[in-house]
């Protein structure tokens, strides 16, 4: 019998998560590692990360730590170039990143676009390009950009963030058409509203946001990172290009 495709297993394999801090990585790092995965987290200030370290190495998983700014493209690359020199390998890379200066289109200034560009879309692009030259010397690689479903959703005080988050969804188009040779996939989790943390100190909004999910709930941290971990995973070894929504409907 031929053994199954169905392998949702991490075990063995290095994954790199940028913007790993608590209050950004939806608990992302610790569902990693039960996944199997050894952990590179980078941050712009890595103290943040020492508890999430712990969380990783408590659940029998290596992990290292790593300064990376996407405001600083040279602490990019030397991120990545540390994370393969010190693991030997990079299997994937999860470029998380979420960064909005929320205006009305009439009063976004220069720097309020530059620097939403900068942190969603030139960061992300040029440390995909880091890890893929890594992957297409190994032959092999997987990349998840990790947006939000304002790629295809159109939204007020979001002009710079939706057009930066657009530009996310296809520089992963292109990279995966480049790329698929080479045998690295590049695809996209866009997920929407993560049930917040502070929910009962805004429950008017949250309520109003809510009841505007078709699904009338929020995404869990968990639900997010599984649909991350089965596009890192070998079970989706012929997926790639794609934008994986996790939204409960909300962008129909």
């Amino acid at each position: 019998m031929a053994e199954s495709a169905l392998n949702f297993s991490l075990m063995g394999k290095v994954v790199l998560l940028t913007e790993a801090q608590p209050a950004d990585a939806l608990d992302l790092p610790v569902h990693l590692a039960r996944a199997g995965a050894d952990l590179a987290l980078t941050a712009p200030d890595i103290t943040l990360l020492d508890p999430t370290a712990a969380a990783v190495q408590a659940a029998g998983r290596v992990c290292r730590l790593y300064q990376l700014d996407f405001r600083d493209l040279a602490s990019v690359r030397a991120a990545v170039d540390a994370v393969v020199a010190d693991f030997g390998k990079l299997d994937v890379l999860v470029n998380n990143v979420g960064y909005n200066v929320p205006s009305w289109a009439l009063d976004v200034t220069p720097e309020e676009w530059e620097s939403v560009m900068q942190v969603n879309l030139s960061g992300p692009s040029f440390c995909a390009q880091a890890a893929g030259r890594a992957m297409i010397r190994a032959g092999h690689g997987r990349i998840i950009n990790v947006g939000t479903h304002t790629a295809v959703k159109t939204n007020v005080r979001r002009t710079a963030y939706g057009s930066a988050r657009a530009g996310m969804a296809q520089f992963t188009r292109n990279l995966a058409l480049e790329w698929a040779p080479n045998g690295v996939t590049v695809n996209s989790v866009a997920p929407a509203y993560v049930k917040p943390d502070n929910l009962a100190a805004h429950r008017e909004m949250y309520e109003e946001l809510r009841r505007h999910i078709p699904m009338r709930r929020f995404a869990t941290e968990a639900e997010v990172a599984a649909a991350i971990i089965f596009l890192a995973s070998d079970a989706a070894a012929y997926i790639t290009g794609q934008t994986l929504i996790v939204d409960g409907g909300t962008s129909l």
